[in-house]
């Protein structure tokens, strides 16, 4: 008997529509779910590294929970980042499972409070990738559980489809999240991650694309058009459309002199940006 759980009650539409509350302005909303996915070595995972280093800085308490790289490659860009490191909390290869009510628990009791939380990526934290729109449906749930236990915008980096062959020979680039169209039906946004021309490697800037894909939902459109340079003392920064470097101070762990070359290295780590906003 489920009657209990409907009390008779019509919705009233005539309430008083909240404002936004920009964490990061047009692209991190509190208490949003946000898709943002593209093909590898396309800045996802590194720009979201960036952009809660700068944000840790400013007082944000950001936690990223990275299951894709290997703990060598993010202690390495971690440090290129420098985040503050009373407000940037970081796990790395635990196993986490988000349809695992146990570990979704955790996270919560772990985020209590904070602004933003970024999960690296979905093939790694859902296991029932793969397995299309149901699953799909079902792994943004739980992130709103997160969301609403935690208050924190939620950000899910996930890749595109694969790329196929047209009936006329042609190689077609997908352009939307692997495997399911419920992804972005779910999300408050979703973001595209594009490469922008062949990167030279170091000291050359490093060239992408960002796109919302869904901008009628928080009527934000855009395509921005970034880079990611080189800084001195070995540090990153990103630039590009209507963005300017911010410095960060101590690093997490201490930066390397590897000045460019081990974190740009397309067989471990996809190449990325820092925050600015």
């Amino acid at each position: 008997d489920f009657a209990h759980l409907w009390d008779g009650e019509w919705e009233d539409w005539g309430e008083e529509t909240p404002e936004i509350e920009w964490l990061v302005p047009s692209i991190i909303a509190k208490g949003t779910l946000i898709w943002a996915y593209g093909d590898k070595e396309t800045a996802k995972s590194m720009y979201f590294v960036g952009l809660m280093a700068q944000m840790s800085h400013r007082g944000y308490d950001v936690a990223f929970y990275s299951e894709e790289m290997g703990r060598t490659a993010d202690v390495r860009r971690l440090g290129r980042w420098a985040p503050d490191k009373e407000h940037f909390h970081w796990q790395n290869g635990k196993l986490l499972e988000l349809d695992n009510e146990y570990h979704v628990a955790r996270v919560i009791r772990e985020c209590q409070g904070f602004d933003l939380i970024v999960f690296d990526s979905y093939s790694r934290v859902w296991r029932g990738y793969g397995r299309g729109n149901r699953d799909a449906v079902n792994c943004a749930r739980v992130l709103r559980q997160i969301i609403e236990g935690t208050g924190a915008a939620v950000v899910m980096i996930d890749h595109t489809g694969f790329l196929f062959i047209d009936s006329e020979g042609n190689s077609v680039d997908m352009k939307r999240p692997r495997d399911a169209s419920a992804k972005e039906q779910q999300a408050d946004m979703s973001i595209l991650f594009q490469s922008k021309g062949l990167w030279l490697g170091p000291p050359h800037p490093y060239y992408f694309v960002m796109t919302n894909m869904k901008p009628g939902r928080l009527e934000n459109p855009f395509r921005r058009n970034m880079e990611i340079r080189d800084t001195e003392g070995g540090g990153l920064g990103l630039f590009g459309d209507g963005l300017e470097y911010v410095g960060a101070s101590e690093a997490l762990e201490p930066a390397g002199a590897t000045a460019g070359v081990e974190s740009f290295d397309s067989a471990t780590v996809d190449p990325a940006p820092t925050f600015v906003g």
